[in-house]
């Protein structure tokens, strides 16, 4: 894993930010479109993934752009998610990550590729990594905006029901409930909290080819 560096962002991309806030793991390449927009364009073989409980199973490969915000005072992360989707497991959304003593704990979200179409996909990793799917919609959809809230000590996933429209009704795909319990709220403990674009399995054709996930109106509080 690469050590996290200072990356110029627009400081619109988030709420309350500036643009020295942000900071990256594993090289992501970046394309800042405009004060709303950007693109995080990740390799093959690359994931967010801890197979079972030995923290050396970990695979963080997937390339990260994220704040460190403290825990006591992070409520809710949103961002909107498209791109090209094609080959099984191609990925990309929110991801958050609590570190400290190993093995650390993270929660992830956004459109997965699976069954030849894009769903819904979360994860949340404890001891070691779940993983549940929703149909996306409307089917065949290739964009969807994502909602990370804290509520108490749990943390709650939603996607919009229309991605277009942010007042549309809001669908649980997830309830964190150890999220902020333990030693994961206290004054001190920092969240790395953002978005990430992952790509596990090779495209059929081609062992260069890259998936870019594309972002816009993220926001964090």
């Amino acid at each position: 894993m690469s050590h996290p560096k200072h990356i110029s962002l627009p400081a619109t991309i988030g709420s309350n930010t500036s643009s020295s806030a942000w900071k990256t793991l594993n090289h992501p390449e970046i394309h800042v479109k405009d004060h709303k927009s950007f693109s995080i364009t990740t390799p093959p073989a690359t994931d967010l993934w801890r197979p079972n409980a030995e923290p050396k199973s970990d695979n963080f490969t997937v390339p990260y752009v994220y704040r460190e915000i403290k825990a006591n005072t992070f409520t809710t992360i949103a961002v909107t998610v498209n791109a090209d989707w094609k080959t099984r497991y191609d990925q990309g959304g929110i991801a958050i990550i609590f570190p400290g003593p190993k093995p650390s704990k993270w929660v992830k979200t956004g459109i997965e590729v699976e069954n030849g179409a894009p769903q819904y996909g979360t994860v949340g990793t404890y001891a070691f990594s779940d993983w549940s799917l929703s149909p996306i919609q409307p089917q065949n959809a290739t964009t969807a905006r994502f909602i990370v809230e804290r509520s108490g000590s749990e943390m709650w996933v939603y996607v919009l029901n229309d991605a277009k429209n942010p007042d549309a009704g809001r669908y649980p795909l997830r309830e964190v409930t150890w999220a902020f319990l333990e030693d994961r709220a206290g004054d001190d403990v920092v969240l790395q909290v953002g978005v990430y674009a992952g790509k596990p399995t090779y495209s059929a054709n081609s062992s260069t080819e890259g998936l870019e996930v594309h972002f816009s109106d993220l926001v964090i509080v």
